[in-house]
């Protein structure tokens, strides 16, 4: 026998009805509720009516067909007691000596409370006369608790403010590890919910996720497969042109050559990377003598500036991936700032944290690429533009090189010209 689930439309509009019942019965109640107080003031004021009216059932003989069409048709119960005889028109109505221990006097009446019910009482000579309403009983509460069906209005709009964001939760769940898997991150799966027919998205996109898991990881073992066939011949290449006489043609050779395996050499760090942490050479280094030894390089040296101090700290990273992501950025920023402007890098400790930036002087890059300019094979300049010397890989192993030392790697443009890349390193890196 197949179980019936109701689904997420049927949910909510269970939902929407039992809240509005419960609201509007909650809010029917506290608009006409009493405390004993306000019961009292009401009977104050209708005294002698009421009175009249009681002691007029308290006589002799007690006729009875006539109390009970007055019962039914003022919704009431009676107890009248005359000359020693009881008559009720419930079963389970208290006697007058009960009532009369709990009462209160008001006015010629007694206002009495017995087991949650309300009564009111009117003496004819020898002769006894209570009354109670259910209508009275349903709306007249001690003083403290006349305002229940407020705070039950209040727990209602709660409990169903609670349930709503739990039935809504798989929909936002759905929406986050949209952008998770749009951010790249296709090993998140979603949680499935099977009892909704939010089941079927969240196994579509559990589906989509894990083809294009597969799709990539294929791609890139495609990639990485041709790269390590091409090596051999490369190398090959690389000793056949070293035999042959020096012109300008071979040297034109010679450098594609090195482009290309420059090419394959960032296709195999790239997957290597993937692996985060493990697969760094970490060391202990002297952080100025880094900075300084980078500063050294050609092209650098000439068109870089320090901007303050370096902070006299050892660092624990891997020196040969730190140099070559801070190297990629340097290059890139001189690459891309006027030949007579010059770019500069500081270098700070902020929070436990070490911060680097690199600022150009260059032409910024557009808001909406500065996220994209991290993928492989991208570049801001359209292909047809594209240099020889740019293979869209630096950047993002610069990237990857960031997060494998559990750091971040930004870029955002200046207030006035150019923009700037801003490498951050936990303090796990600072050697204490």
């Amino acid at each position: 026998m197949n179980q019936f689930n109701l689904g997420l439309f049927g949910r909510l509009f269970l939902l929407f009805s039992v809240t509005t019942v419960l609201l509007a019965t909650s809010i029917t109640l506290g608009v006409f509720s009493l405390s004993e107080q306000d019961a009292k003031h009401i009977i104050l004021e209708r005294h002698d009516s009421l009175h009249d009216m009681l002691s007029r059932t308290a006589v002799s003989p007690i006729n009875k067909e006539k109390l009970i069409r007055d019962a039914k048709a003022n919704k009431v119960q009676l107890l009248v007691s005359v000359d020693g005889h009881r008559w009720s028109s419930a079963e389970l109505f208290p006697t007058i000596d009960t009532l009369r221990q709990s009462s209160q006097p008001i006015g010629k009446l007694l206002f009495a409370k017995h087991e949650h019910k309300y009564y009111l009482l009117a003496q004819n000579g020898n002769n006894w006369a209570a009354i109670t309403s259910n209508i009275a009983n349903l709306i007249v509460y001690p003083n403290w608790l006349v305002y229940w069906p407020w705070c039950f209005a209040v727990v209602v709009l709660v409990s169903s403010y609670l349930l709503l964001k739990k039935l809504i939760k798989p929909i936002k769940d759905a929406i986050n590890s949209a952008n998770v898997l749009s951010q790249g991150q296709l090993d998140h799966r979603i949680t499935e919910h099977p009892k909704t027919e939010l089941s079927q998205l969240t196994r579509g996109l559990n589906a989509m996720a894990h083809n294009l898991s597969q799709l990539f990881e294929a791609q890139n073992e495609l990639l990485l497969a041709i790269s390590h066939e091409l090596r051999t011949p490369m190398a090959r290449m690389k000793v056949s042109l070293a035999m042959l006489p020096e012109n300008q043609t071979v040297k034109d050779l010679g450098d594609d050559i090195t482009q290309m395996d420059n090419l394959i050499e960032q296709l195999l760090e790239g997957e290597r990377l993937k692996r985060g942490y493990s697969v760094l050479d970490v060391s202990s280094h002297y952080l100025p003598v880094l900075i300084d030894e980078l500063l050294q390089e050609p092209i650098i040296k000439d068109r870089v500036t320090l901007q303050d101090t370096v902070p006299e700290l050892a660092v624990r990273l891997d020196v040969g991936r730190i140099k070559f992501l801070l190297r990629n950025l340097l290059k890139n920023a001189v690459e891309h700032s006027p030949s007579n402007a010059l770019v500069s890098i500081r270098v700070t400790r902020r929070n436990e944290t070490l911060i680097f930036d690199v600022t150009d002087q260059g032409p910024g890059i557009a808001q909406a690429l500065q996220e994209k300019v991290f993928e492989p094979f991208f570049q801001v300049t359209s292909i047809s533009h594209r240099s020889t010397s740019g293979l869209g890989l630096g950047l993002y192993l610069c990237k990857k090189i960031a997060l494998a030392h559990n750091g971040s790697l930004t870029v955002s443009n200046n207030a006035d010209k150019g923009c700037s890349f801003c490498l951050t390193l936990p303090g796990d890196c600072i050697k204490s």
